[in-house]
């Protein structure tokens, strides 16, 4: 048997204007394949390879190629490639490519054409894919005298969704604190106001397990509030965003937020008022570990 490690192309593209959610979750998954199943993981990236610059890029070692895993934006219809290796695997892909995989995976949904596939889909809160620190169950909550509010919008801010909260919250009338999450690439002027900033902050999960209430661009970060069953109000980018989000209020784990300041202002004004939330956590941060026991079964490699 080859001592060289089995190796996980994982093709995804992120950075400003694309969205950072997919290098995160292919990170997430990464890490999981390293450090629990003795893979070696390489990134196939066309679009913001900058920010990889610490992970295997296509190039690397030779090894059995097990698996490849597409994780792409939506607003990128190219068809897979042929003769990908291993087992082709897609994470929440609403294009056309997901019929040309093995598999696929998604958080909560709505429901896909799927005519014609003949492979396996895995669909809802089990399947979201965090970074392994979200795996840990949050304390529970009680509600402050000062509440902190949370306004994070990714990586990039690519919609200004930062001035918008922050316009917003500066009708709300109440006594709170607000910390405001600027992302690496985020370049925008911010307005003035009673409120703290701090850039790309190391420990993502204790800034949400300190806040009350999060007002958030939807995405990764949605999910990663819901494992810390912190409530948010989500901005959406795109009408695809809006129906995905629509599974958090459905489950009462979110709100999608309005994109005018007034409204917005209302939103959080009432959530303000709530009690202290007692919510459900659907997410529980393992979702990385499913997905790599299910690759590594389908390539022949369970004990």
């Amino acid at each position: 048997m080859s001592s060289i490690p089995p190796i996980v192309l994982l093709r995804c593209d992120g950075g400003p204007g694309i969205g950072f959610g997919h290098f995160t979750r292919c990170r997430a998954l990464a890490a999981e394949f390293e450090r629990n199943h003795g893979c070696r993981t390489r990134f196939w990236v066309e679009r913001g390879a900058e920010l990889l610059s610490d992970v295997a890029l296509v190039a690397g070692p030779e090894g059995r190629e097990i698996a490849t895993i597409i994780d792409l934006p939506f607003d990128d219809p190219a068809p897979l490639p042929g003769g990908l290796p291993g087992v082709v695997a897609a994470i929440d892909d609403g294009t056309a490519r997901r019929l040309a995989t093995e598999v696929n995976f998604y958080p909560p949904v709505p429901a896909l054409d799927w005519s014609g596939y003949s492979g396996t889909v895995f669909c809802g809160w089990d399947w979201v894919v965090l970074g392994p620190a979200f795996a840990k169950a949050p304390p529970s909550r009680v509600k402050p005298a000062r509440p902190r509010l949370l306004v994070t919008m990714g990586g990039a801010d690519p919609r200004g969704f930062t001035g918008l909260a922050l316009d917003a919250l500066a009708r709300v009338a109440g006594d709170f604190d607000i910390r405001v999450i600027l992302g690496p690439a985020f370049d925008a002027p911010l307005p003035a106001g009673d409120y703290e900033a701090v850039r790309a902050p190391r420990d993502m999960r204790g800034e949400m397990l300190r806040a009350d209430l999060a007002v958030a661009a939807f995405g990764v970060t949605a999910f990663e509030l819901a494992a810390c069953a912190t409530p948010g109000i989500f901005l959406c980018l795109s009408d695809d965003h809006a129906r995905s989000a629509r599974a958090f209020e459905d489950a009462g784990i979110g709100v999608i937020g309005a994109l005018e300041p007034a409204a917005l202002a209302a939103q959080i004004t009432r959530a303000l008022a709530m009690p202290a939330p007692a919510q459900p956590r659907l997410v529980d941060g393992r979702g990385s570990e499913r997905i790599a026991a299910e690759i590594i079964k389908r390539a022949g490699l369970s004990p």
